[in-house]
């Protein structure tokens, strides 16, 4: 899951594209934008426990969180996924 404001704040966009398309058995990014354009066809919002979870139901056991950002982002999210069970070995803080 990857939080921006806008479609024009997500950095590497094109590159996280390209890491999908090849890599598709190992690679997910979700976007979600917390002030679309109209035209955004992908999730909007923020980020919660509940959006990780419908977004990623059945693949917490093989999955990676690397988390960075704003500090008190880091936190909330550092505490929804120990939340959804992923281990302290699977959470990466940048």
């Amino acid at each position: 899951v990857y939080q921006n404001r806008t479609e024009k704040d997500i950095i590497y966009h094109d590159k996280l594209q390209q890491l999908e398309k090849h890599h598709s058995a190992r690679f997910e990014c979700q976007h979600v934008l917390s002030k679309p354009s109209d035209d955004w066809e992908g999730t909007s919002g923020h980020t919660s426990k509940q959006t990780i979870d419908d977004m990623f139901p059945l693949a917490k056991s093989r999955s990676i969180v690397l988390l960075c950002g704003p500090l008190p982002y880091v936190k909330s999210m550092k505490k929804h996924v120990k939340d959804l069970q992923f281990s302290p070995k699977q959470i990466v803080i940048l």
